[in-house]
C-alpha cells in the first residue's frame, strides 16, 4: 500500500513538471510555447480592406499528440454600434457568435499556419474579433494562448494601425517579409516571448 501511494505521488509530481497546468476539461494554457503568435502583419487594399494577419508558430514536440487544428477561437463583433447589411454574410452569419477560425498550413508545413481575420471595407460593416489563439491535438486537448494579464485578445483597428506603425508603413501583400516579429516588435500577441 505505502509503495502505491508513493508510485502515485511521484507520477504525479512528475506529470506537474512536464505538463501545464489544467485550466479545465481538455484546456492547458500554453504555457511553454506550445502555440503562439510568431509574426503579425496589417494588410490594405483598395475600396478600406484592411485585414489582420497572422502566422502561428506550434512546437509539436510539446503536445500531448500530433495536431488536429490551428487558429483563433472568438467571436466577431462590430465596431461602433454597426450593422449587417443584407450583403454583408459574413456579417449575418458569423455576428456575436463564438466559433473557430481556423488557420492553414504555411506552405504545407506541420508546425506553422497562417489566418487572416478581416476588419471591414468599403461594403462591409467594420468589425472587430475578440478570443483567443490555439492549438487542438488529435486527443482532443486545447493549448491557449492569452494576453499577459488573463482574458481575451482584442483584434481590432487600433490594433491595425499600431501592427502598420510598427512595420514602418502601409501594406498591400500579405506575407512574412510584410509582417513583423511579436517576440521582437509586438509582446502584446507573444506573452511569452516565445521563438
Amino acid at each position: 500500500m505505502r509503495n502505491t501511494l508513493l508510485s502515485a505521488l511521484v507520477a504525479s509530481l512528475f506529470l506537474s513538471v512536464l505538463a501545464p497546468s489544467r485550466a479545465g476539461a481538455a484546456d492547458y494554457p500554453a504555457s511553454y510555447c506550445e502555440v503562439f503568435v510568431d509574426r503579425v502583419g496589417a494588410y490594405n487594399t483598395s475600396h478600406a480592406y484592411s485585414s489582420l494577419f497572422f502566422y502561428i508558430k506550434t512546437l509539436n514536440w510539446r503536445l500531448d499528440s500530433a495536431v488536429a487544428s490551428v487558429g483563433f477561437h472568438g467571436r466577431m463583433q462590430l465596431a461602433n454600434g454597426g450593422t449587417c447589411s443584407s450583403t454583408d454574410y459574413q456579417c449575418l452569419s458569423e455576428f456575436n457568435i463564438w466559433k473557430d477560425y481556423p488557420a492553414t498550413a504555411f506552405m504545407g508545413a506541420s508546425d506553422y499556419w497562417a489566418l487572416n481575420l478581416v476588419l471591414g471595407s468599403d461594403f462591409t460593416a467594420r468589425r472587430y474579433y475578440e478570443g483567443a489563439f490555439f492549438v487542438r491535438t488529435v486527443n482532443g486537448n486545447r493549448y491557449w494562448v492569452n494576453p499577459s494579464g488573463g482574458g481575451n485578445f482584442y483584434l481590432d483597428s487600433n490594433m491595425h494601425i499600431n501592427v502598420r506603425n510598427a512595420f514602418g508603413g502601409q501594406v498591400y501583400s500579405q506575407s512574412i517579409e510584410t509582417s513583423i516579429n511579436t517576440a521582437d516588435r509586438f509582446p502584446y500577441l507573444n506573452p511569452g516571448n516565445c521563438r
